[in-house]
């Protein structure tokens, strides 16, 4: 019986994804993988510390979680950005970019 958890960390960003696997002491929570972020992988730490500072939020699975969240075996954690353009507004921008563009016939 192994003492340690397979987890990965996925960053999304708008240019490049960065998925990597870790390997963390079991009973390890978010805040004690984002300590080995630090360590291990400084760029990466520095653009989640960035991005939690703006608002973002970890999930695990598209669950939302807490940084006391215990890792279980093959979790992926997730780092969910606020979203640069309301959803509703960016579809009725391209509606209104397709009305324009239709010919009226004669």
């Amino acid at each position: 019986m192994t003492n340690r958890v397979s987890i990965e960390f996925v960053l999304a960003l708008a240019d490049i994804q960065t998925l990597l696997k870790l390997k963390l002491e079991k009973n390890s929570n978010i805040s004690d993988m984002l300590e080995i972020l630090n360590s291990n992988h400084k760029d990466i730490a520095l653009q989640v510390q960035h991005f939690l500072e703006k608002g973002a939020i970890l999930g695990v699975f598209s669950q939302r979680v807490a940084v006391d969240y215990i890792l279980q075996e093959g979790d992926r954690v997730e780092l969910y950005r606020a979203l640069v353009v309301d959803p509703k507004t960016a579809r009725a921008r391209r509606a209104k970019l397709k009305n324009n563009s239709k010919v009226v016939p004669k």
